[in-house]
């Protein structure tokens, strides 16, 4: 992992323009998808953009490349923004909201699991949403009286821990999610039980946008808008460039998307985003994730710091 994580430093250091680039990043969640799909392309029509956007293997490696400044900002959940704020106090703001988890993310178990013997172990990434997703389904009681014993892994090791029983249940997400379910997991906990709390942002920290701000968010928005109509028709093509980004079949790709709610909107009329992530500061605080109130406000707001 160490080997990888510097390849992909050294890989953003040689293809960042200069003088000033500003470098964003996220994993291949199908919600951050309209931005990937569109990037690529308008790389392969040669458009030139004022940043970088690049899929890393987890959120894992965004945020620890974010903190070390190799990143200007990234494709999160709105709890990994509001977690990586009062953990490195630098303050980001929200470029665009990508889209509302609908049961995208899930806690899943084993079939058999209210046989087993407490502690259950539940893998999740060591991220803000994993620990997020289940503090929220211990609060909604979805284990019943039994204890938890959290086990920090890799999203690409979730499937491989459930499959060999080694865990009773990962919290996790599409694809991962899906290939699960067809391995016999049981969902017991999901995104629609905790409407607008498990919501995608594209962040950049507020220092970066004063400069690039404005350019960087004229182009997301671009290439959003340049493909988000494929997502609703899903053409052949589309397909096919979503299968290579994220592992998943045309098959698979529909029925994901069923549990992801695509906006790819940047203001305050559009999405209530000061609400929502009130909701979710609080519930950090609640659980002592975070020890202050965290606010996560658009970038063009006209209200950040």
């Amino acid at each position: 992992m160490r080997i990888i994580v510097v390849l992909i430093i050294l890989f953003i250091a040689s293809c960042a323009p200069p003088p000033e680039p500003v470098n964003l990043a996220g994993n291949n969640w199908l919600g951050y998808q309209p931005l990937f799909v569109g990037y690529q392309r308008a790389q392969q029509d040669n458009v030139k953009l004022s940043f970088d956007l690049h899929q890393l293997p987890s959120t894992s490696n965004v945020l620890r490349l974010m903190a070390e400044g190799w990143l200007d900002g990234g494709l999160l959940t709105i709890d990994e923004a509001i977690s990586y704020q009062a953990s490195t106090g630098e303050r980001l703001c929200v470029l665009m909201v990508t889209n509302v988890s609908l049961g995208g993310d899930a806690v899943i178990m084993q079939p058999s699991w209210h046989a087993q013997k407490d502690p259950l172990k539940i893998g999740h990434e060591a991220t803000a949403v994993g620990r997020y997703m289940l503090q929220r389904a211990q609060q909604h009681n979805a284990f019943g009286k039994k204890a938890i014993e959290p086990v920090i892994a890799s999203v690409n090791q979730h499937s491989k821990l459930f499959k060999q029983q080694k865990v009773q249940g990962v919290v996790t997400f599409y694809p991962t999610l899906r290939e699960i379910k067809n391995a016999g997991g049981e969902v017991v906990f999901d995104s629609t039980q905790i409407p607008n709390e498990i919501v995608d942002v594209a962040v950049i920290k507020a220092a970066v946008f004063k400069q690039h701000g404005k350019q960087v968010l004229g182009g997301l928005t671009r290439i959003w808008d340049d493909t988000i109509d494929e997502f609703h028709s899903l053409p052949t093509k589309l397909l096919t460039e979503v299968a290579n980004n994220t592992g998943l079949s045309a098959e698979q790709i529909g029925q994901a998307l069923e549990g992801v709610k695509l906006l790819g909107v940047s203001s305050d009329t559009q999405f209530d985003l000061r609400f929502a992530a009130k909701g979710v500061s609080q519930n950090l605080l609640q659980t002592e994730t975070i020890s202050e109130h965290q606010e996560l406000s658009f970038c063009n707001s006209g209200e950040r710091a």
